[in-house]
This record gives structure tokens, C-alpha cells and sequence, in this order.
């Protein structure tokens, strides 16, 4: 044993001491590293079982794997020399040297694989996420694929084939997928990544989508009927193979405002309120099996407003934040209920157009909750489940949508109807065929048009649209054409308009500050609605500063917090706001019989006008959807658009500060035609080409001398003033402008500093 040991000491000694002891002798160390080494190659991460996304228009989409190689495993070796000497020994006398070899071996991995994304045939992949992070996919370095979209006759992947071999590979036609080749998987932690991907669908008409969802629910086409949606389109919407084909088409109800009945063997499905209405006379309701009936003619329920919800959230995909989830929320303020109604959508909205839809769904449920039940007698006998009809209600005609028929003895149907709000929907005309006595619906009456030249309102246009209000008393929307030739001829600019609020002032306006609330002033305006046509309502504190009832009054922009009604169709407003967006000049001169509009995103139309269209008269012509241009009930005017709205607004804080030697400085604030709330004390947007001013000193009304400025100060100085008006002034009269690029100058601010 203890020969044995000898040889392992010597061993050890002659290594590490003698070279410390003896120098000028060398010594080698070999070291090995390895790097990245996985010991599980296989592929993971396919979820078997996952049902197919379906989808339309614009979506973001999971992937799911489909097939896959195992790992390929890359090794590079590297090798590095390190030599150290060092001198040992008393008064170091002896050196030393040491060389260390490194061998480093990394292993980096590649795989291969296929993800299936969605239902075929999709137009095109946009975007690529893999870890949530998004990848250039223009750059084959980064990521080689082949992009199957899933129609019906693609072929095998050849890079599939092979590795498989020839007919072992199915063609998953039908199915849009993805084959990426030799992913280098080190950045995903040597995983594969989870991808998703931005998919273009090949339609976006909630029509068309309406008719796809049928026919995959076994309804053959001619059994479905979509009327007046045409025009309507989705941003996105998918739907996962296991919904049902009812919820599919409440997702998309959750959007867009339609219904959908049976009438006359047909599935039919129409905007909610549209359709040419069947006018109920007042002596035909409360048919009865005896003449000693006494069943009431008109029952009528209202839903009490503690039932109704006080606010109404939706879920939905953002196309604002690359389709995260997004929520958002409408509260009435007003309201005494406490319920809450939550709706979830897998619609692609932008975050303004989900705020929207919950606007509306309120304005819905508050403004629809009164239900009608009736008789009626067979002369009726075509008024079905979803027939719109004109009711005799409180000494006026409104409308109904009918919700359920039933049928008691021959000749008797008992119908419950809900009632219309026509502002909350825009109605569309829909041909019903009677197959009984035929009972025209109200021909379209005359419309009243406002086209509005007023500052730019952020929530609604920019600085190159026109404003447009339009109504009348028997309202199915409005088309306005214009003429660049004298009423030659004439192009249509504007269709189906949604039904405004207009009306006048009984009144005169007082004038008012535009600094403060004018609790002093009221003003009455009469509302030219029709039937059921518009209302007001009056709306908390902090909701009109954050922008409710904004309204034209004349030329001036006024909010409003008060809005009783005292008369039909008559409201006294108070609790004002004035000169809002810039027009404070026009505070002062209101007469009698003003105009009154309401500035309301989903009242309010716009048409686009080109800086070519400022300054020029054109001829309009305007009338009710339905009819044609040449119709009698078609009116004209002619209106020139100045583009206030492209005008900067008025400075503000305009003042005087005068030296020993008697020259004035003169300085005042910008402000900004949008964007202008404060943010953390960063200074408003310019919305402007570049910053400039003029500031004019002002004699007897005219503008003497004019300073041209880069910045909001100018200076006028004691000689300046002597030669404009023969001596330095104790005041003067300045008049600035914010001057804009395109538009010239803004709106004047003129103050005696």
C-alpha cells in the first residue's frame, strides 16, 4: 500500500511544489468548459385540441404548433492559450512560468417547425410577435418562413416533405399556416417562442359576415335577408370554432346596432329602428273579441329608472395598444340606479370607438325603455316580429319596433312593442311587403340643414372638414350634393345623414363672461324634432367641463348644465359656459331667433374640404334620403367656407408693461386650437407650421403699426409712439394675432394696455 502511494505523491510534489521551489521550469493546465448544452431535444408546446380562430377584417391571432423537427444541435469549439509568469525565491532570483489551455465548447440549437394560425383563406400576414415582442419579418436572417393562407388548394410544404417524405404530408387545406425553417432559438431561452400574428382577412362587411355566420349555421342564402348594412364594416373580429353560431352574432350586436327576426320564412336582419313604418291608427288599437271589452287601447309600461343601469362597462380587443385587452365605461351621472351592465366583445375596437358604443348602449336602454301592448285587428295581419309602426302617444306619432306577436282568436294579434328613440339610431329605409291593405308609411318632410364654418372641435374633425347638422319632422335621413357650376350640375357629398338637433332661440342671449359659469343668463330654444325627433337632457357639473352639451347658439360655442323642458319641443338652458373654442367675440350681439345646434359626435356629420374649396361660393342642395336630388322636397343654398376652423385662436393675458424711458412691453399667451388641456405644466401643442404673430397698435379703430414676432412679446417703443401719435401715450389700444400658414390671421385679441 504504501509503495503504491509513493509514485501518486511524487506525482503531486513534482506538479505543483518543485516549479515554486526551483523556478525556471514551466507548467501546462488544461481546462474544459461547455455552454448552452440542452439534454432534452425534443419539441414542445403544441396544445392539442384548440379550436380554429375564425376571423374578419384586421385581427391578431395565437399560433398553435402543428408539427415540428427535434432540436438541431450546432457545436462550436474555441480554444485559448494563457501563459502567467512569476519569479519566486528569496530576492527572486528564480522565475516560473504557467500555461493554461481553455477549450470552450457552445452549443446553440435550430428547429423547425409549423404553426397553424387560423381559418383560411386569409389575405396576407402583416406582423409578427414571438415573446410579445415584435420581429422584422422582412429579414429572412431573423426569421424563414413560407406563408400558407389556407385556401383550397394549396399543396404539401415541400421543406416538409422532405423530412417526412413524399405523401405523408397533409396539405391542411382550409387552414392558413406558417412554416418557419431553422429558427435560431438562443434569444427565446433555446424554446420556441410563443408567436402570434397579424392577420388581413378578405372581409370586413358586417353584411357579408352576417351571411358567412348563417351559412355555416345551415341556413341556406336565400333564406337571409341583410338590408341596409351594407355600408357598415368591422375593423376586426374573430370567433373560436367552438361558439355558437347565436353568439357570434350577438358579438358582432355588441357593436354595431341591428336585430334579427323571422319574417315570411326568411331570417331577417335590419339596423335596430329601421324600416319604412307601419302606421297604426288610434281607432284600431284595442281590437277586441266583444264589443263589451274594456281591455285598455294602449297599455303602456315603463321600466322605472332604479332597474336601469347607472353604468355600463365593455371589454374588447384594442387596435389601439397592438389588441390588448382593453376596457372601457360609460356612467350616467344623473342616473338614481346602481346596477352595473357588463358587456365582453372580441370586436377590434379603437379605445374612442368602444367609449362610444357604451355611450350609445346607454342612451339606448334610457332613452327605449318605454314597451307598448296592444291589439290590432287583421287588417294588420303583416306586422310581424321586427316591424317598425307609428303609434299615437301623448298627442304625438312615435315610433315602435315590434318585439312579440301572438295570436289569440282569428283576426286578434296581441302585439308588445318598444318604443324608438330616433336620435340613438339613424333610420334606413327597408321595403316590407303587405300582403294586406297597404298603409304607406309618412312621406319625408322638408329638411332643415346648418352647415357650420366654426373653430375646430378635437372630438370631431380637424381644421379641413365642414360641420353638418340635419332634421326635419319626418325624418329618414338626408343627402346633400353640391354644385361647382351654378346648379348645372350636381355631386353628392354627404348620405344618409344622422338625424341632428336643431332648433332657434325664443330669446335673447345676454351677454355673459367667457371666464366663469354664467349663472345669470338663460335662454329658451325651441327644438324643430318632428316625432320623437330630439331631445335635451341636463348633465352634471364635471361632465359638461369635460365636454357635454356643447351646443351653437348664432356663431357663439356655449355648454349648457341645465336643460328644462317648459314648453313641446321648448327647453330653457342655464348653467352656461360661453365663448367656448375661441369664440368669446361673439358673446355679445345675439338677437332673437337664432340659430341652436347641438354639437354631438353621433348628431353631427362632416365632409372633407381642401384648402382649393376655402373662400369659394358653392351651391348645396339637400334633401331627404330617399328621394331624388330633383325632388321638390329638395332646397338649396349657397355658402362660402372662410375655414375658421383652421384659424389659431385669440392670445390670451394680453398686456402692458411700460419703463422709466416710456417704452411698452407688450406680452401675451398662445393658446392652441387642439390638445390643450394642461400636462404636467408642459406647454400646449402649437398645431401650427411655425410660431408667429402680429401685433397691431390700433388708432381710432385702424391699425397704425403692425410688429411682427416669433414670440409672444413685442416692444413699442417711446419713439415709435411719438411718431404714431405725436407724444408717449398713457394707453394704448393693441390688437394681436396668432398667424397661421395656410389660413393667415387668426382670431384678434385687442386690449388697452
Amino acid at each position: 500500500m504504501g509503495a503504491a502511494l509513493i509514485p501518486v505523491a511524487i506525482i503531486g510534489l513534482s506538479t505543483f511544489v518543485i516549479p515554486r521551489l526551483f523556478g525556471g521550469m514551466s507548467s501546462n493546465t488544461f481546462s474544459e468548459r461547455e455552454v448552452g448544452k440542452q439534454s432534452d431535444l425534443q419539441l414542445q408546446g403544441a396544445n392539442m385540441g384548440s379550436p380554429i380562430v375564425h376571423g374578419y377584417g384586421k385581427a391578431r391571432v395565437t399560433g398553435n404548433i402543428i408539427w415540428g423537427t427535434k432540436f438541431t444541435e450546432h457545436i462550436r469549439t474555441t480554444t485559448r492559450t494563457a501563459t502567467t509568469r512569476s519569479r519566486g525565491g528569496k530576492g527572486g532570483h528564480h522565475s516560473s512560468s504557467s500555461t493554461t489551455t481553455i477549450t470552450t465548447t457552445t452549443y446553440s440549437y435550430t428547429v423547425s417547425f409549423a404553426v397553424a394560425i387560423c381559418a383560411g383563406p386569409i389575405t396576407d400576414i402583416t406582423r409578427i410577435w414571438a415573446d410579445g415582442v415584435e420581429i422584422n419579418t422582412r429579414d429572412s436572417s431573423v426569421m424563414d418562413y413560407t406563408l400558407y393562407k389556407g385556401d383550397e388548394s394549396q399543396m404539401p410544404d415541400p421543406f416538409i416533405e422532405g423530412i417526412e417524405g413524399g405523401g405523408n404530408v397533409p396539405a391542411y387545406r382550409g387552414l392558413a399556416y406558417m412554416v418557419i425553417k431553422n429558427l435560431d432559438i438562443a434569444a427565446f431561452g433555446n424554446r420556441i417562442p410563443a408567436l402570434s400574428f397579424e392577420v388581413q382577412f378578405p372581409e370586413n362587411h358586417v353584411s357579408n359576415i352576417i351571411r358567412k355566420i348563417s351559412q355555416a349555421a345551415g341556413i341556406p342564402g336565400e333564406q337571409v335577408s341583410v338590408e341596409g348594412m351594407d355600408d357598415w364594416t368591422v375593423y376586426g373580429f374573430t370567433v373560436a370554432g367552438n361558439k355558437t353560431f347565436r353568439s357570434q352574432i350577438e358579438a358582432l350586436q355588441s357593436g354595431f346596432p341591428f336585430e334579427g327576426f323571422e319574417y315570411d320564412g326568411k331570417i331577417v336582419f335590419h339596423p335596430s329602428g329601421a324600416g319604412d313604418a307601419v302606421a297604426i291608427e288610434a281607432e284600431d288599437l284595442g281590437a277586441a273579441e266583444s264589443e263589451n271589452n274594456t281591455d285598455n287601447t294602449l297599455t303602456t309600461i315603463r321600466t322605472p329608472e332604479i332597474d336601469l343601469p347607472k353604468t355600463i362597462k365593455l371589454s374588447y380587443i384594442s387596435k389601439d395598444r397592438d389588441y390588448q385587452n382593453g376596457t372601457a365605461s360609460y356612467t350616467k351621472a344623473t342616473s338614481k340606479g346602481v346596477n352595473e351592465t357588463s358587456i365582453d366583445t372580441t370586436l377590434i375596437l379603437s379605445d374612442g370607438e368602444a367609449a362610444a358604443i357604451t355611450e350609445r348602449r346607454m342612451k339606448e336602454l334610457w332613452a327605449n325603455r318605454t314597451t307598448f301592448k296592444f291589439k290590432l285587428p287583421n287588417k294588420y295581419a303583416t306586422v310581424q316580429a321586427g316591424t317598425v309602426v307609428t303609434l299615437p302617444y301623448n298627442g304625438r306619432r312615435v315610433n315602435a319596433t315590434v318585439t312579440d306577436v301572438s295570436y289569440g282568436i282569428p283576426g286578434i294579434s296581441e302585439v308588445t312593442a318598444q318604443l324608438i328613440h330616433n336620435q340613438t339610431y339613424t333610420s334606413v329605409t327597408r321595403k316590407i311587403d303587405d300582403a294586406g291593405t297597404d298603409i304607406p308609411a309618412p312621406a319625408p318632410t322638408g329638411i332643415r340643414i346648418e352647415i357650420l364654418d366654426i373653430p375646430m372641435i378635437p372630438s370631431i374633425g380637424s381644421s379641413d372638414v365642414v360641420l353638418l347638422s340635419a332634421a326635419a319632422k319626418v325624418y329618414y335621413g338626408a343627402n346633400i350634393f353640391r354644385s361647382d357650376d351654378d346648379g348645372v350640375s350636381f355631386t353628392l357629398i354627404k348620405a344618409n345623414m344622422p338625424r341632428g338637433v336643431i332648433g332657434d332661440t325664443m330669446g335673447t342671449l345676454g351677454e355673459g363672461t367667457p371666464y366663469t359659469w354664467d349663472e345669470k343668463n338663460s335662454v329658451d330654444v325651441k327644438i324643430f324634432s318632428g316625432t320623437f325627433g330630439g331631445s335635451l337632457e341636463s348633465r352634471q357639473e364635471m361632465a359638461v367641463l369635460n365636454g357635454a352639451n356643447l351646443c351653437v347658439i348664432g356663431e357663439e360655442m356655449v355648454q349648457f348644465k341645465n336643460a328644462i323642458l317648459i314648453a313641446e319641443d321648448t327647453y330653457r338652458l342655464s348653467g352656461l359656459l360661453r365663448g367656448r373654442f375661441g369664440t368669446e367675440n361673439h358673446i355679445v350681439g345675439h338677437v332673437p331667433g337664432e340659430r341652436f345646434v347641438l354639437i354631438n359626435s353621433s348628431v353631427i356629420d362632416y365632409v372633407e374640404a381642401s384648402t382649393t374649396d376655402w373662400f369659394k361660393p358653392y351651391l348645396y342642395r339637400y334633401g331627404p334620403s330617399g328621394n331624388d336630388v330633383t325632388d321638390d322636397t329638395y332646397q338649396q343654398k349657397t355658402f362660402t367656407f372662410n375655414a375658421v376652423a383652421a384659424m389659431p385662436l385669440s392670445p390670451c393675458h394680453l398686456e402692458g408693461k411700460r419703463d422709466k424711458a416710456g417704452n411698452v412691453t407688450i406680452t401675451w399667451v398662445r393658446r392652441t386650437r387642439g390638445d390643450g388641456g394642461m400636462k404636467s405644466y408642459l406647454d400646449v401643442p402649437l398645431n401650427e407650421a411655425e410660431e408667429k404673430y402680429e401685433c397691431c397698435i390700433v388708432k381710432d379703430g385702424q391699425e397704425i403699426r403692425t410688429f411682427t414676432t416669433g414670440s409672444p412679446t413685442a416692444t413699442y417703443t417711446a419713439a415709435d409712439q411719438t411718431i404714431d401719435f405725436g407724444a408717449v401715450q398713457p394707453s394704448i389700444t393693441v390688437r394681436v394675432y396668432q398667424i397661421s400658414a395656410t389660413r393667415g390671421r387668426g382670431i384678434p385679441r385687442e386690449e388697452i394696455v
